[in-house]
């Protein structure tokens, strides 16, 4: 009888051991759905167990989808989830300066082997030497929202643009202590599924032990100098769209239809154009005149051939080899 029950609760176990190795290499969760992420590099284990990820496609600057991959989300919206801390402005804040932080980073050309120049001269291209004006204005941005930040300047880089916690930060700086427990009741697992015999979960007593600030308090400080930033943030920002550089960008929907819109900050892998506030005003009057308030079009190649001829060289944009990279 017994090895008649220890037969069937190892059947049981390979079955749900050879679902669960089925589910794991082909689909993950996102935005609510299960999608198939055959052939996708994933992030390691430990990487997922400390950072969201998110899988989905890649596309264009004109919304033409040339892959799928998985994307970090930043520390501050897994913040948000949890604990609905931030209000608007402080999410649009943050977004904008990690937005301007990631666009310090993109390459100047669509692959480092590339030479647009082509020939066998022996100096490099330029766009290896001198940054695009992308880039360069990228940069002017970073370094005008970062001038505000003041004494806070070193914890907001780590919270927003690291992705660093308040507990990690509070241990490079004031040390840290081992945190040991135990677990009583722990079911006994294998091949990632729990151990059943005889309709029950196998339970064991095992040992934890993780590595904690030396005190409550010096996460607390990190906290403390992180709302501060914040609220500096949100003035930089703030001031950064009402007097300096606003951008028109391509919004595509989901039927595949456009709009033109202007802030201080567009959204990362759009078609966009930027200038000064005042003529950025000039650009988009042109185009409301003559297309009407809504500035709806049929695709996102109709709303970039009409603000290319409205904005007829006076705003700035993404150079032929910047785009897609």
């Amino acid at each position: 009888m017994a090895r008649r029950v220890a037969r069937k609760a190892k059947k049981r176990e390979q079955t749900a051991t050879a679902g669960t190795a089925v589910n794991r290499s082909t689909k993950v969760k996102n935005a609510g759905k299960v999608v198939n992420d055959a052939g996708a590099a994933r992030p390691t284990a430990e990487l997922m167990a400390r950072v969201e990820f998110e899988y989905g496609p890649v596309k264009t600057e004109m919304n033409i989808q040339i892959g799928a991959a998985y994307r970090r989300q930043p520390l501050y919206l897994t913040m948000a989830k949890k604990a609905g801390r931030f209000t608007l402005d402080e999410l649009a804040a943050l977004a904008e300066y990690r937005g301007v932080f990631d666009r310090c980073d993109r390459s100047p050309c669509s692959s480092c082997l590339a030479n647009p120049h082509g020939g066998r001269g022996t100096g490099a291209p330029s766009s290896f030497i001198n940054a695009s004006p992308a880039i360069v204005e990228a940069r002017r941005k970073l370094a005008l929202l970062e001038s505000e930040l003041g004494i806070y300047l070193g914890t907001m880089r780590a919270v927003v643009l690291e992705d660093k916690s308040f507990s990690a930060i509070a241990m490079e700086r004031y040390g840290c202590r081992a945190r040991s427990w135990i677990v009583v009741d722990e079911p006994v697992m294998r091949n990632g599924v729990p151990v059943v015999v005889d309709g029950k979960p196998v339970l064991r007593a095992a040992h934890r032990e993780d590595v904690v600030p030396r005190s409550g308090r010096d996460r607390e400080k990190v906290a403390i100098e992180f709302r501060e930033g914040l609220k500096r943030l949100v003035l930089a920002a703030d001031r950064l769209g009402r007097v300096d550089i606003n951008e028109l960008w391509v919004h595509v929907r989901s039927d595949g239809s456009a709009t033109i819109r202007r802030a201080s900050h567009a959204p990362n892998g759009t078609f966009r154009l930027w200038g000064r506030a005042r003529t950025v005003d000039e650009v988009l009057d042109d185009l409301v005149r003559r297309y009407g308030d809504t500035l709806d079009f049929r695709s996102a190649e109709a709303a970039r051939d009409v603000l290319d001829a409205i904005d007829g060289g006076r705003l700035k944009r993404l150079e032929p080899d910047e785009l897609a990279t």
